[in-house]
C-alpha cells in the first residue's frame, strides 16, 4: 500500500472561508494566555506571524480581526474535504486534531498515470478549494505524515523509510510530553529515538509511544476506522462576518460547489436538482432551487448557473452562512466520441445555452417539445416543462406545424411513400388522411396530406 497525506498547517483560519483581503488571525487559549495559530496572508504583511501572543499582535497591528479557534468547524472543513478526496483514491481517514488527512493511493496509481500526474491535480485542486497544504507520501500512514510536515519528496518503498525518517526532527512527534522530555535528554530526530530501547520508552512514557512507532515503521498493523461519505450531500459553510453583496457570496459558493463536484466524481453520480439556502439574521431563509436540463457534476458548469440566479435574487439582508444540499444522485450522461466528433461539443453547448437562460429568465420561459398517446399530428405534441427523456419513433415529420391546415388547390410534387394516419372517431372527429413529403415551386420541403374522407389535398407542416 502507499500512503497519501495531506497536511493542513492553515485549517484553523481556512475551514471558516476567511475574506482575503483583511488581516484576520485566529487564536487559541492555552491557559490564561491566547496564541495565533492561523494568520492569513493580509495579516503576515502586517508582520503578524504565527506562534504571537494575541496582546502582542494587536498591539502591532490594531486593525487585526481575530476569532477564535473553533475545533468543530475544522472537523467539518475536513470531513467535507475527505468527501472531495475520495475521488482519488477510496480508502480514507482524517485526524482534524492534528490536522491531517490520509488517503491510499496505491490502488489508483496506474488510473490516474502515476504520481507525476496526480500530485499536480491534487495541488491545483487543492488550492482552488482554498486549502494550502504539505503532502506526504509513504508505506504508513504515520511514515506519510511525517513526510508531509518535512515535505522533502515521497517516500516510496520499504528500503528507504528508516533511513529517510531518521533525519526528522522529533517536533512533529505527536505527544508533545514525550517530545519535552525526550528533548532534555539530549534526543533530536527521530532516529536518535528510534536507537533507544522500547521497553525502556514504555516504562517512561508509556505503551502507546513504541507502539506509535511500530506502526510508524511499519512492524504493526495500522488498523483504523475508514472514512464512509454520507448517503445525502450537506455542505453548510458559515461565513466569519455578513456578506452585504451576491458577488461576495461566490467566493464560498465557488468552493462549496467544487467540493460538491469531487463527492459526485467519487460516488460516480450526478445531479439533475440541489438546493443552496442563504441565512439571514432576522429574516428566513434564502432558498434557491437550482434544476438542470441534465444530470451534470461539473463545478465550473453548476456556477454559471448559480451565477445567472443569483444576478436575480433579492436577498432579504445581507447572509451569514449557506448550505448546499442534494439527495437525489444519477448516473452521469458521459458520452466518449471519436477525434472529430463534434456532436458532443454541440450537445453540450446547447444543453448549457438553455440552463442559462433557464437561470436568467426563470424556469416558467423555457418550454420544451412534449408528445402525447395521440393518432393525429395536431393532438400529440405538449409544451412541457421538462425534456422528456427518450426517443420517438417516428418517420420524418417537421417540428413546424400550421395552426390550422391550409388547402391546396392542386397536389404538389410528392416525394417517397405516404403515411397513413388514422383517428379520432372515438371522440367526433374522425380523420383519415395519407401524409406525404412535398417540395414546393420555390424548393421548400413540405408535409401536406390527402383527406382519405374528401380526397381534398391540405399542407400540415414544412421544414424550410
Amino acid at each position: 500500500m502507499l500512503w497519501l497525506c495531506l497536511y493542513l498547517p492553515a485549517l484553523p483560519l481556512e475551514a471558516l472561508s476567511p475574506p482575503p483581503d483583511v488581516p484576520l488571525a485566529v487564536f487559541e487559549r492555552r491557559g490564561n494566555k491566547r496564541f495565533l495559530v492561523a494568520v492569513n496572508a493580509a495579516a503576515e504583511r502586517q508582520r503578524i506571524e504565527t506562534g504571537m501572543a494575541l496582546t502582542a499582535a494587536q498591539a502591532l497591528l490594531p486593525a487585526l480581526r481575530t476569532v477564535e479557534r473553533q475545533p468543530r468547524a475544522e472537523k467539518q472543513a475536513l470531513q467535507h474535504l475527505a468527501d472531495w478526496a475520495r475521488q482519488f483514491g477510496s480508502e480514507l481517514f482524517f485526524d482534524h486534531h492534528r490536522q491531517l488527512l490520509w488517503l491510499e493511493i496505491g490502488a489508483s496509481l496506474k488510473y490516474f498515470g502515476g504520481l507525476d500526474s496526480l500530485l499536480p491535480r491534487l495541488q491545483t485542486s487543492l488550492q482552488g478549494l482554498g486549502y494550502s497544504a504539505g503532502i506526504g507520501i509513504a508505506p504508513t500512514p504515520e511514515a506519510a505524515a511525517w513526510n508531509a510536515h518535512a515535505e522533502d519528496g515521497p517516500i516510496l518503498n520499504w528500503r528507504e523509510l528508516s533511513s529517510r525518517l531518521g533525519f526528522y526532527p522529533l517536533r512533529w512527534l505527536p505527544f508533545p510530553e514525550a517530545v519535552d522530555g525526550l528533548a532534555g535528554s539530549g534526543v533530536k530526530t527521530l532516529a536518535e529515538l528510534l536507537s533507544l530501547p522500547a521497553d525502556g520508552l514504555a516504562r517512561r512514557f508509556g505503551p502507546a509511544l513504541p507502539d506509535y512507532l511500530q506502526r510508524l515503521l511499519g512492524q504493526r498493523a495500522d488498523v483504523r476506522e475508514r472514512y464512509l461519505p454520507p448517503r445525502v450531500y450537506r455542505r453548510r459553510m458559515e461565513f466569519l462576518g455578513a456578506i452585504e453583496s451576491t458577488e461576495g457570496l461566490l467566493f464560498p459558493i465557488r468552493r462549496a460547489l467544487t467540493e460538491f463536484q469531487g463527492y459526485l466524481r467519487a460516488r460516480d453520480s450526478a445531479v439533475q436538482h440541489f438546493v443552496i439556502e442563504f441565512e439571514h439574521e432576522g429574516h428566513p431563509r434564502t432558498r434557491m432551487d437550482l434544476r438542470l436540463t441534465a444530470a451534470a457534476r461539473d463545478a465550473a458548469h453548476f456556477l454559471v448557473i448559480v451565477r445567472e440566479r443569483l444576478e436575480r435574487l433579492a436577498l432579504p439582508a445581507p447572509s451569514l452562512a449557506l448550505t448546499l444540499r442534494a439527495e437525489r444522485f444519477l448516473v452521469p450522461d458521459l458520452h466518449q466520441g471519436d477525434l472529430f466528433d463534434q456532436r458532443l461539443q454541440q450537445d453540450g453547448e446547447w444543453l448549457g445555452l438553455l440552463e442559462k437562460l433557464q437561470a436568467r429568465l426563470g424556469s416558467d420561459a423555457i418550454r420544451f417539445l412534449g408528445l402525447r398517446a395521440e393518432h393525429l399530428p395536431e393532438r400529440s405534441w405538449h409544451a412541457a416543462r421538462q425534456p422528456q427523456p427518450g426517443k420517438a419513433d417516428f418517420p420524418p415529420r417537421p417540428f413546424w406545424l400550421l395552426a390550422r391546415p391550409q388547402a391546396l388547390q392542386h397536389p404538389p410534387r410528392l416525394r417517397g411513400r405516404p403515411e397513413r394516419i388514422e383517428g379520432g372517431w372515438w371522440d367526433g372527429a374522425d380523420a383519415q388522411r395519407d401524409y406525404f413529403l412535398a417540395e414546393s415551386d420555390s424548393g421548400s420541403q413540405l408535409w401536406v396530406y390527402r383527406d382519405a374522407l374528401n380526397g381534398n389535398w391540405f399542407m400540415h407542416g414544412l421544414w424550410a
